[in-house]
């Protein structure tokens, strides 16, 4: 039951990170899959912790960090890591509505 819900864990983390996967490739940045999945983590981490510390303008202090931290970990300009966060979403959507429309189940 245990190995099954870690399987699980890794198989959400493994899918919630290739939209950025795909939209930092496109780009021309550097990027793995691994190091995807840990970026992921460390700017949920980031986020929660300039939440905590700035409260009223936290959301755009987390904002700014999320946007260096992809520019410096995938090597992009400010530019790239803005459109890389923002196409990150467009791919979102088409992973969705490509789960859906092959699995007829939504995610």
């Amino acid at each position: 039951m245990a190995l099954t819900n870690l399987l699980l864990i890794l198989a959400a983390f493994l899918i919630s990170a290739l939209p950025l996967y795909f939209s930092v490739q496109l780009l021309g940045g550097k990027a793995g899959l691994f190091k995807v999945v840990l970026i992921n983590l460390l700017v949920a981490f980031v986020a929660i912790l300039v939440r905590f510390f700035f409260d009223s303008w936290g959301g755009l202090v987390a904002f700014i960090v999320m946007i260096w931290i992809y520019k410096d970990f995938f090597e992009l300009s400010w530019l790239r890591a803005l459109l890389a966060w923002l196409l990150q979403f467009v791919f979102a959507v088409i992973i969705i509505v490509l789960a859906v429309l092959l699995f007829g189940v939504a995610l």
